[in-house]
């Protein structure tokens, strides 16, 4: 969330070198109180609605932290089809999990064990990235509405908007 003037000089370069556009989104959307835990991680879902509203192709996003070790031309041709998501694979034996199920099951109101995606990798056509991003606003504002809280940031939000997608979304772990 930089202009590109706050980039090193070197960054700017290669940007400009191999025509990469900088495109700077402020974050003005899944905003929480500034104490919230993982309140930053919701910028993800703040992107996404913007680039949606763009009318990109596809769409992809990583965490900084992810290391891509080949081209990523299948993955372009698999998203017509999927959203590719990283499932964290975890189960019940797992306490994260059942905390993460605890808050869904609050929030929903009922028990249910839902997929936990990580929010290391989003990958997208353009019309399932909307249709993504629409429910991740819905869930958003009811959070909004209701008080809700939750320990598990954006991931939180993108689990559910996958569990209203269940047929159209793939692990991306490979």
């Amino acid at each position: 969330n930089l202009d590109i003037s706050e980039l090193p000089d070197f960054v700017a370069e290669l940007f400009a070198k191999n025509d990469i556009r900088f495109v700077h989104v402020p974050f003005s959307d899944f905003l929480f109180d500034k104490e919230y835990l993982w309140g930053l991680a919701f910028y993800k879902l703040c992107v996404l609605k913007f680039f949606v509203t763009e009318g990109f192709d596809n769409f992809c996003f990583f965490d900084t932290d992810v290391y891509i070790q080949k081209s990523l031309d299948s993955m372009w041709k698999e998203v017509h089809e999927n959203i590719l998501l990283l499932d964290i694979n975890h189960g019940l034996d797992t306490k994260d999990y059942r905390i993460f199920c605890g808050e869904i099951c609050q929030f929903l109101g009922r028990e249910i064990y839902i997929t936990h995606y990580g929010g290391e990798i989003f990958a997208a056509s353009h019309p399932l990235a909307k249709e993504f991003s629409l429910y991740t606003e819905e869930i958003y504002s009811e959070m909004i509405s209701r008080e809700f809280v939750t320990s598990r940031g954006d991931e939180f939000i993108s689990s559910l908007a996958a569990n209203k997608m269940k047929g159209k979304i793939k692990n991306a772990g490979a």
